[in-house]
């Protein structure tokens, strides 16, 4: 699998403007194979040396079973969608929020200890820290051309065993750019690598004054370096429509079990469309508990700095083709 990462990796660089390598035999020059050798030979160390524990990561697009939309499965898209710096605390999990054992099923579900029984459809709940795929789960109604049933959870959940621990645990800048909130309310963060692939991280489920507080104001585009503090994870759902006693600022919130929900959207010729961010936060997670990627993890709020204010309307414009980009040295 770690092979099979490595050249999606490098086959994606098309995407995102560059241009592969020639196929040649396999060498030790060649970089897919030197990642996968590396990435292997690490994992095998820390694993051996006792050092660190490291999970069993599922397939792309293998959703618990019967929880995608209409029964059906999720995006197997293996694609790496940057090389970014995993968003939270290493010990988190990339896995459904709704379908857990040690939570309640939906209002919809007879709730169980294992299972979420809605008429003659069982979901059986996943263990906690088990790695799963849930981009394309069921949610809602929100469209999504990529999932196999045209809708679907248009992110992924991530999470450790945080109940009752809301803002305990920082969300990091996965990549150096802009962040940016549309509105105060907004319970919500994009960070886009403006200088460089232009793919767009959305967080969500964070305090709007803890954004605040980190340098992230509303309206206004924030240059945020790697591994910076975004905010801490939170359970802020969405504005409500009623008085509720998850409270932010004077407003009112629904809640959701805390947790990180993570989007990557990526430019296209029909505009910027979700893809899915399983594969990228796999990678990420791996390489960093290997030490393959040196993740600049600090304690520093990504605060603005204040000769640096950086205007949306007047960034270089969005494109997908670029200069093809050498892996030569």
């Amino acid at each position: 699998m770690v092979r099979d990462i490595a050249r999606t990796v490098f086959s994606r660089l098309n995407f995102v403007g560059g241009a592969p390598r020639a196929k040649t035999a396999p060498n030790i020059y060649n970089p897919i194979e030197f990642i996968s050798a590396l990435i292997r030979s690490l994992e095998g160390e820390v694993q051996n040396g006792g050092r660190v524990n490291i999970p069993t990561y599922g397939e792309p697009g293998a959703l618990i079973e019967k929880s995608g939309e209409n029964g059906k499965g999720g995006s197997k898209d293996p694609g790496i969608y940057g090389a970014i710096q995993f968003p939270t605390d290493l010990s988190a999990s990339a896995q459904t929020v709704i379908f857990r054992k040690g939570v309640d099923c939906p209002d919809s579900y007879t709730n169980t200890d294992v299972s979420c029984v809605h008429g003659n459809n069982e979901i059986k709940k996943s263990e906690i820290g088990e790695w799963r795929d849930n981009f394309c789960e069921v949610r809602g109604n929100y469209r999504l051309f990529v999932c196999p049933a045209g809708q679907g959870h248009a992110g992924q959940d991530v999470w450790g065993d945080w109940r009752g621990k809301a803002g305990m645990f920082p969300l990091r800048a996965a990549v150096d750019g802009v962040a940016f909130r549309r509105f105060p309310a907004q319970p919500a963060v994009t960070l886009s690598d403006v200088n460089g692939s232009n793919i767009d991280y959305i967080y969500r489920h964070m305090r709007p004054s803890v954004l605040t507080d980190h340098g992230i104001l509303a309206s206004q585009a924030t240059p945020v370096t790697q591994g910076c503090i975004l905010a801490m994870v939170d359970q802020l759902q969405s504005v409500a429509e009623e008085k509720t006693k998850l409270m932010d600022n004077g407003i009112s919130y629904d809640a959701t079990l805390p947790h990180l929900h993570f989007e990557i959207r990526v430019p296209t010729k029909s505009g910027f469309q979700n893809v899915s961010p399983y594969s990228t936060l796999v990678l990420s997670h791996r390489s960093q508990l290997t030490g393959a990627f040196k993740a600049r993890t600090t304690a520093i709020p990504c605060t603005q700095k204040p000769n640096k204010k950086v205007d949306l309307l007047h960034q270089p414009q969005r494109v997908i083709a670029k200069k093809p980009i050498s892996l030569r040295k």
